[in-house]
């Protein structure tokens, strides 16, 4: 899958959704606002925290919208910003509605005759900021698994860095062969215990079409693949996203293996 197709997804919907709250509608979309009694709902000045929380929503679907041309592009600078943008963006939001009383009526608005409130809007935005989190965590491993893994061979055997990474002993190498298909078309069969997130990376332990466990560390779409066969060890099948890297790379797997 396309990694533009999920976060384009996401995006699109928190803009539609910040584009409500920016009218001063939709306060029931704001957890802990809307689950408060009316009593207190009343003390708030509800479309300010609307366009608020709408600000904070359209915000981070630009932060977001970083991300994915990160990982496209394998840009680890831009991804990174993009979810560092975005925890900033949260932290500075809840900052700013926990100061000044912001969103509080002046109390010769009030007419409930209730006492002044002290529910602060940090429960509101705290729930965002939560959520936030949880993306940018989601990114980070997203765009972790994405990257291609730094492969380095040595003199002693090859060392694959990165998600399920290894180190393999020339010793128990069999075989290094270049196949000039890609993984797709080799049959990646099923995930046992991998990742296979958005876009072409697929990595870790899969089971192939024909019942044989293999080891990934490929784009899916790319060729060549290198396999790497090992004496009773499910075979590593190798791709990066430039496939004359991946020839060079098994060039040099070739000129140091005993």
């Amino acid at each position: 899958m396309n990694i533009f197709i999920p976060f384009g997804a996401v995006i699109a919907l928190l803009v539609v959704i910040a584009i409500f709250l920016l009218r001063g509608k939709g306060a029931f979309l704001i957890a802990g606002y809307n689950t408060m009694p009316s009593a207190k709902k009343a003390r708030y000045d509800e479309k300010a925290l609307c366009r608020c929380t709408g600000w904070l929503l359209l915000a981070l679907s630009l932060c977001f919208a970083l991300i994915p041309f990160g990982v496209h592009f394998d840009l680890s600078w831009l991804a990174y910003a993009g979810m560092a943008l975005t925890l900033a963006v949260t932290l500075g939001f809840v900052i700013y509605a926990n100061t000044g009383k912001r969103f509080l009526k002046p109390e010769s608005e009030i007419t409930e005759n209730e006492p002044a409130t002290k529910t602060h809007p940090a429960v509101i935005i705290a729930t965002i900021s939560v959520v936030a989190i949880a993306l940018i965590g989601a990114c980070a491993l997203t765009f972790y698994g994405a990257k291609d893994p730094a492969v380095n061979v040595h003199d002693s055997g090859i060392e694959i860095k990165g998600m399920y990474g290894l180190d393999i002993a020339f010793s128990e190498i069999t075989d290094i062969t270049l196949l000039e298909q890609s993984m797709s078309g080799i049959g990646v069969g099923a995930r046992t215990n991998g990742y296979g997130g958005f876009g072409q990376a697929l990595k870790g332990n899969f089971r192939l079409s024909d019942g044989s466990d293999v080891l990934l560390f490929v784009q899916a779409d790319t060729s060549p693949t290198i396999r790497i066969a090992r004496n009773g060890k499910p075979p590593v099948y190798l791709s990066l996203r430039d496939g004359e890297a991946t020839r060079a790379l098994y060039d040099e797997m070739r000129r140091t293996a005993p």
